[in-house]
């Protein structure tokens, strides 16, 4: 492996869509897909979107929900994650995360998916 990269792809926008319908069997989960690489993949559980997945040029990014303490962890594995400017919501923040050098599989990714849609779907009102 040179420059430590990973010796395999990590998921891109369909993998990681795909994903989430493989995990949707436990959750009430609806995908709806763009095939514009300027407009996400949306992931909703119990009608509340949870997940946003882009893909352009390459690059892949999740904007996503889950509590701060969650979130806390994702920062210290991720140090690029950050609060995501878009899309505003008020009471909440939604988190943007780059899949960049510091996923070093897709495990991480996974976890955040799994963690945004429990976090969502355990939300009342």
């Amino acid at each position: 492996m040179e420059g430590g990269a990973a010796a395999y792809r990590l998921y891109g926008k369909k993998e990681m869509t795909d994903f989430v319908r493989r995990f949707a069997e436990n959750y009430p989960i609806a995908v709806s897909e763009s095939d514009n690489e300027l407009s996400p993949n949306t992931c909703k559980v119990s009608g509340k979107a949870f997940l946003m997945i882009y893909e352009k040029d390459g690059v892949s990014k999740l904007i996503f929900r889950m509590s701060a303490a969650d979130f806390a962890l994702v920062k210290e594995k991720h140090p690029s994650a950050e609060i995501s400017a878009f899309p505003k919501a008020k009471g909440y923040h939604w988190y943007v995360a780059y899949i960049d050098e510091s996923f070093t599989g897709n495990e991480d990714i996974e976890a955040i998916i799994k963690t945004a849609c429990a976090h969502v779907h355990g939300l009342r009102g």
